[in-house]
Order: C-alpha cells, then structure tokens, then sequence
C-alpha cells in the first residue's frame, strides 16, 4: 500500500495489521525499516484505540500527550475510550485524559468544538454503563466530576440534560447535584436548577408559602418544589404539595408527579393525576418515556384497559416517536412476558401495532413467544 501511495485508514490499521502484532513496538519498527510514516493520524488514532480498548488508560495519555502525535479527531476512538474508562478505575487518568481532550486542540476540531465534543462523550461512557455499573462507580463518577470542573471544562446544556436523565434513571439522583457542576448554571432554567442542583425543599416550601401570602404568582416557585421532592422520591410530599396548591399547578409539575407515581408503582394516583391535567388542560401531552411508563404501571395495577386507552392516546395527540420509544415498546412487552400474562402482551402488541405506533418487527414480535415459553 505504500508503495503505491495508499494510505490505510484507522480500520485497517485496527481490523487487519495490529491484530497480527504482540505490540505496538514491534509494528512501528517494522514500519520503519521498510520505510513507513509511523506517526499518520490513521496509525495514532487505531494506537489509541488499542491501548484503551484494553484498558492501558496510562499509555493513552502517553500518546495524547506527546508533542509528536499529529491531529486525530476524538470521534475515530471515542468508543475504545470509553471501554478503557469503563476498564480502569483511575479516576486522576480519566481527568488528565478528559482534560487533554479538551484542551489540546488536536482532538476536537470538527465544529462546534470541544465543548461539545467532550460533552457527547461524558454523555456516552455514561450511557454504555448498565444501573448496576453506574451505581458501583458512584463516588469514582462524583471524584471524576468535580475534578473536570477544577479543570474549567463546560459541557452544553442539552447534554447535560442528557446525562441527568440516565443517571436518573440508573436510581443514582445525589450524583445529579454533582453533575450540574459540568455546566452554565446561568443557562438553567429555574425548575431545572431546583431539578437537578438540590435546593433546599424548606427554602422552597418558605418562598411558596411568602409568596402565596403575598398574592404573588407561585407557578415557578411550586414547580420547582414539586421537582426537588420528585428528586427525593418523597412522592407522599409532592403529592401533598400538589392538593395544597392544585389551582397554581402547570403541566410540567404534573408530568414529574406522574412519573413519580409509575416509579413507585401507583397506578391509581398516576392515573388521577392525568386525569387532572387533562380536565385543566385538554391539549397537554405527556412525552413518550412517561406515557410508556404510565401503560406499565397501569398493567401492574390490573388496568389494562386504561393502559391500552394512553396507547391510543399517544397516536391521537401525536405524541412524538422515536427509535428509543420503540425500544421502550420492546422492554414494556417483555416485562408482561416474563409474567407469563398472555392476554395482555397480545393485547398490548395488538395495540403498538394496529394503532401504528411501532412496527411488527422481529424484536417488538419476540415477547408474543416468550410469554408462551414462560407458560
């Protein structure tokens, strides 16, 4: 190939050469002697892949750091890296590593820069660890955190959000008062602040009671309320919280209420919430992630009807649908399965795809043959 001034690119350097080598040692002295370019942004890029793929975070940041490795942009080994991360449990090479990423301007420069880039990736190493990795790696994750801010590293807010939202869902809700150390706090909205920055739920709950007493606007400030206690799981609190103040209610509260419920497996106040919101606000629409969560918690508590009717729902109002919702379709459908509840994975089924909310692909189809298999 270079003989015939082909360059290889980062996969045959992965796929088909350093496969064959004990080390990248030998590869560079061979490639030498016959007279080879070693240090190609293809050859660095599928070096670093290598060296974290196993794990060797040490090496990778030998290579990042040195002053004669070319431009390689993160994206070629993002995904090695996070399988090095995931492999080493040093939390000072994660930070050096994150940090050289940011910085150096050989990694990051595809528009719009390493904010960005450095943000999607903090979004992927979290979102390729499974609850129980997340959980184990709690306070390694907290150190992590508060050394990138040390270092002045910000990532945008979408993506923060982002991050939130697994972590959330990973049941690990103090590491979201970390995180918010990642990003603009001036960019937040206040029920985001109060959502993932851990006020004071009796700082709140005064500010509320001042302002309801003064006749001025409490929306915002009952809002935020309602988030900070659905980030404690204090569903008894929020629900109170929400009888006390129903006519200031709006529909985000509402929403985070909701999935509260189906988080705790109350079928019954979940769905008198939405019954709630609708009487106040017929056009509101909940997202996919908390209508699929309201259909289980409905087929938990034995209202499968109802489950089916926000089904019909989600198509009536146009409810967004996207591949992860479909995947959601899947794990809802499973998890009747593996109950062995026949009438109601062919009745669920039944309505995904008549409705025309998800195709009758093989996966979405596998639970109708589990539940049998479970029988």
């Amino acid at each position: 190939m270079h003989e015939m001034q082909v360059e290889p690119d980062v996969e045959t350097y992965a796929n088909y050469v350093l496969t064959n080598f004990d080390d990248i040692s030998s590869l560079s002295n061979l490639l030498k002697e016959q007279g080879c370019p070693i240090q190609t942004s293809a050859l660095v890029a599928s070096e670093i892949r290598h060296e974290a793929a196993n794990g060797r975070l040490d090496k990778v940041l030998a290579l990042i750091s040195s002053s004669d490795t070319p431009s390689v942009d993160l994206i070629l080994f993002r995904g090695s890296l996070t399988v090095g991360f995931k492999r080493c449990d040093d939390v000072d090479l994660w930070s050096k590593i994150t940090e050289l990423l940011y910085k150096d301007g050989r990694y990051c420069q595809t528009p719009p820069g390493p904010t960005e880039a450095v943000g999607y990736f903090l979004y992927h190493l979290i979102d390729s660890m499974s609850d129980s990795e997340v959980q184990a790696k709690e306070e390694r994750l907290r150190q992590y955190f508060h050394q990138l801010k040390k270092m002045n590293i910000v990532i945008p807010h979408n993506i923060f959000r982002g991050i939130c939202n697994i972590l959330d869902s990973c049941h690990v809700p103090e590491l979201i008062k970390d995180a918010v150390l990642l990003t603009d706090r001036e960019k937040l909205s206040q029920g985001d602040i109060a959502k993932f920055a851990g006020l004071s739920v009796s700082d709140l709950e005064e500010k509320l009671s001042q302002l309801k007493a003064e006749n001025q606007p409490v929306e915002d400030t009952l809002k935020q309320l309602i988030f900070a206690l659905c980030s404690e799981e204090n569903m008894q609190k929020a629900l109170e919280v929400k009888a006390r103040y129903e006519p200031d209610m709006v529909v985000g509260g509402y929403a985070a209420l909701i999935n509260l419920c189906c988080r705790h497996d109350n079928a019954e106040e979940a769905m008198n919430l939405k019954e709630e919101l609708c009487r106040k606000d017929s056009s509101a629409v909940l997202d996919a992630t908390k209508c699929v969560s309201l259909v289980k918690v409905l087929w938990k508590g034995g209202r499968l009807e109802d489950a089916i009717n926000i089904l019909k729902e989600m198509k009536e109002k146009d409810v967004p649908i996207k591949d992860t919702t479909v995947t959601s379709f899947f794990h809802l459908l499973n998890g009747v399965a593996l109950q062995g509840d026949v009438e109601a994975v062919n009745q669920l089924y039944e309505s995904i795809v008549t409705i025309g909310l998800a195709k009758p692909t093989g996966n979405l189809c596998s639970p109708l043959i589990t539940v049998n298999l479970e029988k």
